[in-house]
């Protein structure tokens, strides 16, 4: 365990590329639409590094970019999948 905490505290700018990277590869190979926001959350966390957050701080910006994300697009963001007409 403690090899994985000292990795994040040496590179977490890192670490939130690769998570974003496998998030939108998945997303990728399931075409549903439900991972894209949770991948654009990580790199834009991944982006904050520079201002030296702390790992709950960065967790719960994901969470709530994630959330955000994934509200906004299903507001306004056409499904294709949903019938358009009567």
């Amino acid at each position: 365990m403690h090899l994985l905490t000292d990795l994040y505290a040496a590179h977490p700018f890192w670490i939130w590329i690769a998570l974003a990277a496998i998030l939108l590869a998945l997303e990728i190979m399931t075409g549903s639409g439900y991972l894209l926001w949770p991948a654009a959350a990580a790199a834009i966390v991944a982006l904050t590094s520079p201002l030296h957050l702390g790992a709950g701080e960065k967790l719960a910006l994901f969470a709530g970019l994630t959330l955000l994300g994934t509200l906004v697009a299903r507001r306004y963001w056409p499904n294709p999948l949903r019938p358009h007409g009567p």
